[in-house]
């Protein structure tokens, strides 16, 4: 899904063509309520789908108990074959629950339809990072200084259940509107930080190598610090313009992660605070 980052608003949904013609989705749903609806999850109706990515799809539902706009993401079909990326989709959705932050997406349910893990999000208006920041030549320097602490104190309520994000990026850094209260989302990535709830093989790595600390890109054993490594990339390319080790492509840019220190931001721009 794509955005104005002018206009500000929340993400375009997929084509309604695209929406109808997915059976791959619609086969696992309950029938619509009403005929404008895809389908429905229980007693959620849904509207539209929001977006997709290689572990689930995110709709725009409504709970029909409140009447309130949610984001439901279920596990995609194709994934949820696999038990070990079933079981742990449903240990994160538990973890998930677990955290009470202003600057963590709010998950107010979960569930399963047939074999399909579901979790219900707080449906976010605004947009993220990697467009809000493109509404300015250079983000002003206390408006980065905001954003990082509130960053900074949504990540530690993640820490504090036992979650490492995976995935820490611009686009998974939420601007509210019209509060501009930043939330951390997508949490899909996330693992468990207790070993028996890590599933990943060694010699893998799940995230965004730009942003990826060193240990996550070999594939090792990590904990909370690899995110803060991930957090100081954002910041880097907030202060600088400039990512620290994207080079291109993929090879180049893990080689810089191994091998370089990236330039002082201060050498780039010499207007940051010390």
């Amino acid at each position: 899904a794509t955005q104005s980052p002018t206009s500000f608003t929340q993400e375009k949904t997929i084509s309604e063509s695209s929406q109808k013609g997915s059976t791959e989705w619609r086969d696992f749903l309950d029938p619509p309520t009403f005929q404008a609806d895809i389908g429905s999850i229980g007693h959620y109706r849904l509207l539209a789908r929001q977006g997709e990515g290689g572990m689930g799809c995110v709709f725009r539902a409504i709970d029909t108990r409140t009447e309130k706009t949610v984001a439901i993401k279920v596990l995609h079909p194709k994934v949820s074959k696999d038990p070990t990326a079933r079981t742990r989709f449903l240990r994160e959705l538990r973890a998930l629950q677990k955290i009470q932050s202003d600057h963590v997406v709010e998950v107010r349910d979960i569930g399963q339809i047939g074999q399909l893990p579901y979790l219900v999000m707080e449906f976010l208006q605004g947009t993220n990072l990697q467009f809000y920041r493109s509404r300015f030549q250079n983000l002003p320097s206390h408006e980065t200084i905001r954003i990082a602490v509130e960053t900074v104190k949504g990540l530690s309520a993640i820490h504090d259940a036992g979650i490492i994000h995976r995935d820490l990026k611009p686009e998974n850094l939420w601007i509210e509107r019209p509060s501009l209260n930043v939330k951390i989302i997508d949490l899909g990535l996330a693992h468990a930080m207790a070993e028996e709830m890590r599933l990943t093989q060694t010699g893998t790595f799940i995230g965004t190598p730009a942003f990826m600390s060193p240990e996550q890109a070999c594939g090792d054993s990590i904990d909370h610090r690899s995110d803060f490594f991930s957090l100081g990339c954002v910041f880097y390319e907030l202060a600088t313009n400039t990512r620290a080790f994207d080079r291109g492509n993929l090879m180049a840019t893990l080689s810089a992660l191994a091998n370089q220190t990236p330039i002082s931001p201060r050498e780039m721009n010499p207007d940051i605070s010390k």
